[in-house]
């Protein structure tokens, strides 16, 4: 084995904390650099989102749009762009928009709250001009939410009805467990059983109640006879899907 010189030892050990210092150096460049460049790609975005005339659209590119390793800082900008444009398609009346307005958790997002009392007529007014397709049911519910819990307009559960069945119609599971808690609570537990029976597949009926517990055995077997009839839409008062619309 070959004896290394001691002078070139000396050399080698004062150059590696100068090497690095260098490639520290470099790291923090290329990493400068690479936020420069996803800076300049945001701005760029965002002008022509605003420049877009269908914000909703302009929306779904933002939120595809957002790289996986970006800083907080930045991942927020596209946050607020996002929140701006959602907000921009949901006053232009877009019915995924107020969908997403009405249904989006409160703690996710905030700033929906405020929005939602402004919008609420124009939420009401879509929903009613909707064609029912499988694409409505979600539109159907948040429109059938807002007049069933009252917060946001005088409660009005036999309209709120209408919305729930015509998501039903649209092929929404979740939209029988909302139609057998509003019969409950007001008292009409034949309907609420009818539509207890017709909560399925992803349907999850309220715990601390059952409408059948109310009911005679003759009443429970009319009732699940009809739950086969989907035109059926109430046991008592409001008939048929024609009737509620």
């Amino acid at each position: 084995m070959k004896k290394v010189p001691i002078t070139l030892l000396i050399i080698l050990i004062s150059l590696a904390p100068a090497h690095a210092e260098i490639m520290t150096s470099l790291r923090t460049f290329n990493e400068l650099f690479s936020e420069s460049a996803e800076t300049d790609k945001f701005q760029a975005l965002k002008q022509e989102s605003e420049k877009a005339q269908d914000a909703w659209q302009a929306y779904l590119t933002v939120t595809r749009s957002v790289p996986a390793d970006i800083n907080n800082n930045l991942r927020d900008k596209y946050r607020q762009l996002a929140i701006t444009l959602a907000l921009k398609a949901a006053r232009a009346n877009n019915p995924d928009a107020l969908t997403l307005v009405y249904t989006r958790d409160d703690v996710d997002v905030p700033e929906f709250l405020p929005a939602r009392q402004q919008m609420v007529n124009a939420l009401l007014t879509v929903a009613e001009k909707a064609s029912g397709t499988a694409g409505d049911a979600r539109l159907l519910l948040a429109a059938g939410d807002v007049l069933q819990n009252g917060r946001l307009v005088v409660q009005n559960s036999l309209r709120a009805a209408a919305f729930y069945a015509r998501a039903w119609h649209a092929g929404s599971d979740v939209a029988a467990s909302r139609l057998n808690s509003l019969f409950m609570s007001i008292k009409d537990p034949a309907s609420a059983y009818l539509w207890a029976l017709r909560c399925t597949g992803n349907c999850a009926l309220e715990e601390g109640h059952k409408a059948s517990d109310m009911l005679t055995p003759r009443q429970i077997t009319s009732v699940q006879g009809l739950a086969r009839d989907s035109r059926v839409l109430t046991v008592n008062g409001l008939g048929s899907q024609e009737d509620i619309r």
